[in-house]
């Protein structure tokens, strides 16, 4: 709680341990701080995506919440260092089919309650939903997996310095990672995401 306190004018002194002056006072107001929103991060280690992978992990949104995604970062290995095109899509209906695991989701305060935001890791590709557009295209290089060559990675941030974070209203929209119809050949991919909700 803040508390701010205003005296107005007066011929004696004002003090918290002393009665008002005789008039008008203002003595301010009372206000809330405010409280970050429940934040919530999932982790998926070493994800094995299909041949000629389309998405491999989608967030999906809400029916009580409104979910903004803060963070996403993703690195991986395979037999063959190359570069990838990575994309990240925003879709208006969620992907169907597949095979995929559902990663746990953790609150990062042991205060906030179960998240509402479903994510799912693929290892089959689904039959993906409808593209609203791409929101990320990046080249992402992924090393050889017997070499020493550190996984460069790559991280994306939204919602820092004032900025709107990527949000997701509905249980219709979906962010989705994409990899474009590639083959991550004798490898895999560490995915992390972090959101809100609120």
């Amino acid at each position: 709680v803040v508390i701010n306190l205003q005296a107005s004018s007066a011929t004696s002194m004002v003090a918290l341990d002393t009665a008002l002056p005789t008039g008008t006072n203002t003595i301010g107001n009372v206000g809330v701080v405010s409280v970050a929103p429940a934040t919530y991060s999932a982790s998926i280690a070493a994800l094995v995506p299909a041949a000629l992978a389309t998405d491999i992990v989608t967030i999906t949104g809400s029916a009580s919440k409104t979910i903004s995604i803060t963070h996403i970062d993703i690195d991986g290995v395979q037999t063959t260092a190359s570069q990838i095109l990575l994309l990240f899509v925003r879709r208006s209906t969620a992907d169907t089919g597949g095979t995929f695991t559902s990663p746990t989701l953790i609150p990062l305060s042991t205060l906030s309650g179960a998240a509402t935001a479903t994510v799912l890791a693929y290892t089959a590709n689904p039959v993906v939903g409808t593209s609203v557009g791409t929101v990320v295209a990046n080249r992402l290089f992924v090393p050889g997996a017997a070499t020493t060559t550190d996984a460069q990675g790559m991280t994306i941030a939204y919602g820092a310095l004032s900025q709107q974070p990527l949000s997701l209203r509905g249980t219709s929209q979906v962010l989705a990672i994409n990899l474009n119809g590639v083959t991550i050949a004798g490898g895999s991919v560490n995915v992390n995401i972090e959101w809100t909700e609120s």
